[in-house]
């Protein structure tokens, strides 16, 4: 897992790495000696494998998108997201029920900004495998992002029927009631996120995002504070700490978390109006 917007949209999910391609449909001596396959974790030696079994042919449909895959996943790894988009189509073209191609696709669809292209992905992959945790995430962070909390809870719920256990369902749904401006809700869910994963600061921004939506700055403050000790560097807490300040009279310290903030981030206000808390 990567990246809550960063619950928010990234922190959470990423790119599939449990690949269900037909890998050994690649000749075992090709598979082999290329190193196109999923135990060469050197991403630009696998491009460069792929890259003469893709050349080669002479490989079964399933072997193909198999070969497309691993090298688009090492493309996305190596930086060079467009072309990985690209191997992604590819290999959905080849093996149109290869759903952690349409996963992958779509992470790199919204990092890209290409919001309904990328939900229309995702939400491909998890009717291909419901099974697949990585790919509800995905739909979760990108609805959210979307302001589509219907969907968003829709994902987390699943994703609790996967694994009741799940650290970052509770947090999905938190995101989404707050959206919906079900705020009792919201942090009844946020409590329940944080119980699983105390270490995990977004949480905490996330209950101040709760407090600051209803009008209590103070401990809001207290919230996006806690966070920025551990990680200084945090937009979201930088801009709702510097919100709260302002807010608590504290104008000058205010407006430089904000600066700060926005400087990281430079669409960070639009973020937090999506759930209703602005300047």
């Amino acid at each position: 897992m990567t990246g809550f917007d960063q619950l928010r949209v990234p922190r959470l999910p990423g790119l599939a790495i449990v690949i269900v391609a037909a890998v050994a449909a690649i000749p075992a001596g090709a598979q082999a000696q290329t190193g196109c396959n999923r135990d060469n974790t050197n991403h630009a030696n696998r491009i460069v494998q792929c890259d003469a079994v893709i050349a080669a042919g002479d490989m079964g449909n399933d072997a193909y998108a198999s070969a497309l895959f691993f090298r688009g996943y090492s493309l996305s790894q190596t930086g060079d997201k467009p072309a990985a988009i690209a191997n992604y189509s590819a290999a959905i073209a080849v093996n149109p029920t290869l759903a952690n191609a349409y996963d992958n696709r779509g992470w790199l669809r919204h990092e890209a900004g290409q919001n309904e292209a990328a939900f229309a992905d995702v939400s491909r992959a998890v009717e291909l495998n419901p099974q697949s945790q990585n790919a509800w995430s995905n739909r979760a962070t990108i609805a959210l992002r979307m302001s589509r909390f219907d969907e968003a809870m829709i994902s987390a719920d699943r994703l609790l029927a996967l694994d009741p256990a799940h650290k970052t369902a509770h947090a999905f749904r938190a995101r989404a009631y707050l959206g919906q401006g079900r705020f009792a809700q919201a942090m009844t869910a946020i409590e329940q996120a944080i119980q699983r994963d105390p270490a995990a600061t977004y949480m905490l921004i996330d209950r101040g995002m709760i407090h600051q939506a209803q009008g209590d700055d103070l401990r809001a403050f207290g919230d996006y504070d806690a966070a920025l000790r551990s990680t200084p560097n945090d937009a979201w807490g930088l801009y709702g700490r510097g919100l709260a300040q302002t807010r608590l009279g504290r104008i000058a310290d205010g407006r430089a978390d904000i600066a700060r903030a926005t400087t990281i981030m430079p669409d960070i206000a639009e973020h937090f109006a999506r759930y209703g808390i602005r300047p």
